[in-house]
């Protein structure tokens, strides 16, 4: 209105329209660039946020499997501590077995050792074997003996053993027992093992995961472990020195690799263990930026040329001010510009939406000739109907962005995704619509797979082995995995409906409203153990861990994740150790068990009531200070040699009790070895045999001993003779036989009754026998007579010199309790090979010299050869 009061000169006009163009130009230009940068920058931040939100997923699924992990190893731990504590008190009776059937419960080499440091600081027990050695220095000993108070899971950095070359975890906890510190429990755990779950993730090349303590040390990795074994994250992590924040977020560069990564970390509740997931941001943007690439190259392109376009109208309108003539070819020359421009251009009817004009880059990109195009109206290649065209209008007034998302149709039927700036402007007295069309099909699949990507990490959520759960505010499951549903043994209906029937360990059912499910919106995180009845009517154990999803605004819980894991073997080694405890208290023979070094590591109660030694006086020692000095040598020898060949042996050993006595027992030992042949430990079992033996010897002697003089009977002494008959023969020896009979004995024996003639016949026995070497043998064959064997001599003048003295000594006078008596013998001599060859032909040659003797006149020496 106030324009119009002034008369406008043509030269006004001309600079008016002049204006009008250029800044038209560049408004549109700039608010297209603007729009442009904007949707690239949207991208970017879409793409940043999505990938927060993912790593931010993935890392509480993962620090549920993590802190299920470390509570598993804690679970076992205290087993083995409280059954550690018990071997003190029962005299350690099934530690060694615990400790087997812990290694058991975890793959193979997940465990490296079961070791146990006394309150002193010396290695108390290892389930490896290995000398006593000294590791109170240790950080995982000193941080328990220094808070001796404290009852804390302690995880020590990752140690490379000096022999082994392997990297190990210390996993402490502290040992007391009447209330006093009494030593460190420790499993030396691979850090392979810790890294298994996160190895399962399947995240990209430049993607990482792990668990590092509170100090920023490496414990765990999805890959290259052993480049991380030993090293801490750099300083400035959000997570270290503040333990107020369970969660949080952030976007840095790596620790020890030139890589940018958006990182989600979780601490996990009541353990000084963060774990984090980091997503690349190079790889989640690389898709982003390439399209970005591209499209700057079109737009700058396109731009160019409308600035040229622009430049060239300018040039042109200044030449219709020059020469007005000329005009027409002005037209063409901007025809031409348009024809030319590289950017998809159409000129539409506002009103009909006819197709008037279009550019040879518009023929190429539709497929059709320019005739063909111009015959077309815009709904003719817009594949949208009416209504979402309208739509799409609307919503892009209301996001305040100056282009619209259509759908063409080229003329091969293939549809393209367009993104097109379209403006007004006037050709010719008619208003037409300049639309710059682009395609940004490659921009949508690239969104599109932004969605898979998302579906991906969805799946991750879903093969995870434990069992998870989504609940919402509402305390409605919204999602599960496919292990959940097989752990609790329901169906998707059943698991909606909490179909689940929950027992407390103490027997007693859980209440629908203290599930784990529902109380999840109730605590921040929690841990319970529970079993799960089957519709088959077994039994499964679980242990279920919960933890709420950030709050809202307001302060009030969005949902919470509940993560559960199948621990029915865990439970079920508990029940078979408590058996095997039993069998070895229970067990009537003594058991003693020894490590490889054969010191003694348990004993059970029979040992203790056999030896007189209980189990806290034998552990730590070896077995050989129950010997007696029975066996020499040779015998230990060849008992080790056995069981070094045969890894068995079996005998009867002669031992002393602690109170000094001596016993004879049946001893069984064992040696043990693990899977690689490697000896561990020897098991002994011991019954006290020395009743028996004494029974056996008591029944011996009364077969080979006469019971009046204590002699050797006949029995004996024909073994003793026939053995050194055949001494003799290989020696080129003799042997003598003495065969003694009494003189006069008869008369004594009615005269002062029996009693004196058996105290007479004992003297008799005593005399003859200090006549004899240690060698010699003297017996009683019945009544009055006695035999005497002299084995191994080398002439036969030896044999009488030995009868002559015995027949001094016999003839001296008895002082017998009845008075002084004086009897005197007959004694026959034989010799072999000369008088016989066998036993029973010398003592008959024998006899028949004593009868010679007798002949003679009685006291008296007869010999058959001379």
């Amino acid at each position: 209105m106030f324009l119009s009061s002034f008369p406008m000169t043509p030269r006004t006009r001309f600079s008016l329209l002049i204006a009008t163009i250029v800044v038209t130009t560049l408004l549109a230009l700039g608010g297209y660039w603007y729009s442009l940068l904007s949707s690239h920058a949207r991208m970017r931040a879409d793409t940043m946020a999505n990938l927060q939100r993912v790593s931010g997923q993935i890392g509480g699924g993962v620090s549920e499997q993590m802190s299920a992990v470390v509570r598993g190893l804690n679970y076992v731990m205290e087993n083995l501590r409280l059954e550690y504590v018990d071997k003190h008190l029962t005299q350690r009776r099934s530690f060694d077995q615990g400790v087997r059937a812990a290694l058991r419960a975890f793959p193979s080499g997940a465990l490296a050792q079961v070791g146990v440091i006394d309150a002193k600081g010396y290695l108390d027990y290892s389930n490896l074997g290995g000398p006593r050695v000294y590791l109170g220095d240790r950080e995982h000993f000193r941080v328990h003996a220094d808070r001796p108070d404290e009852d804390k899971l302690f995880i020590s950095k990752p140690i490379l053993g000096r022999v082994s070359q392997q990297w190990t975890i210390q996993f402490t906890r502290p040992i007391r027992e009447g209330g006093k510190f009494a030593g460190v429990l420790v499993l030396s755990v691979s850090p392979g093992y810790l890294s298994k779950t996160l190895e399962r993730l399947g995240l990209g090349e430049n993607d990482s995961a792990g668990m590092v303590r509170g100090d920023g040390t490496y414990l765990a990795r999805s890959a290259n472990l052993l480049n991380y074994l030993g090293k801490s994250v750099k300083e400035g992590r959000p997570y270290l020195g503040n333990e107020r924040d369970m969660r949080g977020s952030f976007s840095d560069e790596a620790s020890h690799e030139p890589v940018r990564r958006t990182f989600s970390w979780f601490r996990l509740p009541d353990l000084p263990l963060v774990v984090y997931v980091g997503l690349s941001e190079q790889d989640a943007l690389a898709p982003v930026e390439r399209e970005i690439r591209t499209s700057r190259r079109a737009n700058l392109i396109g731009s160019l040329f409308v600035l040229s376009f622009m430049v060239a109208i300018v040039v042109l309108l200044f030449r219709v001010q020059r020469q007005r003539v000329r005009l027409e070819q002005n037209e063409n020359l901007y025809r031409s510009l348009f024809e030319k421009n590289a950017s998809v251009k159409l000129l539409i009817d506002e009103t009909s939406g006819q197709i008037v004009g279009a550019n040879e880059a518009a023929c190429d990109y539709y497929g059709y000739t320019r005739a063909q195009l111009e015959a077309l109206h815009i709904s003719d290649i817009n594949c949208l109907p009416v209504d979402a065209i309208k739509l799409e209008m609307a919503r892009a007034k209301a996001e305040l962005r100056a282009h619209f998302f259509f759908s063409h149709r080229l003329a091969s039927g293939e549809i393209r995704q367009v993104e097109v700036y379209s403006g007004p402007m006037e050709l010719n007295g008619r208003s037409l619509l300049y639309s710059i069309v682009h395609d940004v099909t490659e921009r949508s699949q690239l969104e599109k797979r932004l969605k898979v990507s998302e579906s991906r990490y969805r799946t991750v959520f879903d093969v995870i082995p434990d069992g998870m759960m989504l609940v919402d505010a509402n305390e409605n499951i919204i999602l599960w995995n496919e292990s959940a549903l097989s752990i609790l043994g329901v169906s998707e209906e059943g698991l909606l409906q909490r179909q689940v029937a929950l027992v407390l360990r103490d027997g007693q059912p859980v209440s629908p409203a203290d599930y784990p499910s529902r109380r999840a919106l109730r605590e921040m995180s929690s841990q319970g153990l529970y079993s799960v009845v089957l519709p088959d009517g077994g039994r499964r154990w679980i242990a279920v861990s919960t933890r709420q999803l950030p709050l809202d605004a307001d302060g009030h819980a969005t949902g919470a994740v509940v993560s559960f894991s199948d621990i029915s073997r865990v439970v079920a080694l508990e029940e078979s150790l408590l058996i095997s405890q039993s069998v070895f208290e229970a067990a009537s023979e003594g058991i003693l068990v020894t490590n490889a070094r054969n010191v003694i590591v348990r004993t059970n109660p029979a040992f203790a009531h056999i030896t007189g030694y209980s189990a806290e006086e034998t552990e730590g020692r070896v077995p050989s200070f129950l010997a007696s000095g029975h066996h020499d040598a040779a015998f230990y020898q060849a008992m080790y040699q056995s069981l070094a060949d045969k890894d068995y042996w079996e005998g009867e050993v002669v031992n002393r009790r602690k109170d000094g006595s001596i016993f004879v027992e049946w001893l069984k030992i064992t040696a043990v070895r693990n899977r690689e042949g490697v000896l561990i430990r020897y098991v002994a079992l011991l019954s006290d045999i020395t009743l028996k033996k004494l029974r056996e010897q008591d029944i011996w002697r009364q077969a080979h001993y006469d019971p009046l003089t204590q002699l050797p009977n006949r029995t004996l002494f024909m073994d003793r003779l026939g053995q050194s008959i055949a001494q003799a023969t290989r020696r080129h020896q003799q042997v003598g036989v003495l065969f003694i009979d009494l003189d006069k004995f008869k008369p004594v024996n009615d005269t002062y009754g029996h009693q004196a003639g058996d105290e007479l016949l004992r003297l008799v026995a005593n005399r003859i026998s200090g006549c004899l070497r240690d060698e010699d043998t003297v017996a009683r064959l019945g009544g009055d007579e006695f035999v005497v064997l002299l084995p191994a001599l080398d002439d036969g003048e030896s044999c009488v010199m030995v009868a002559e003295k015995i027949l001094q000594v016999v003839h001296q006078p008895f002082h017998l309790g009845v008075g002084l008596v004086e009897i005197s013998a007959s004694i026959g001599v034989a010799r072999s090979p000369q008088d016989g060859a066998t036993a029973e032909s010398l003592l008959q040659a024998a006899d028949e010299a004593m009868y010679a003797a007798k002949a003679d006149g009685r006291a008296t020496v007869r010999q058959l050869s001379n």
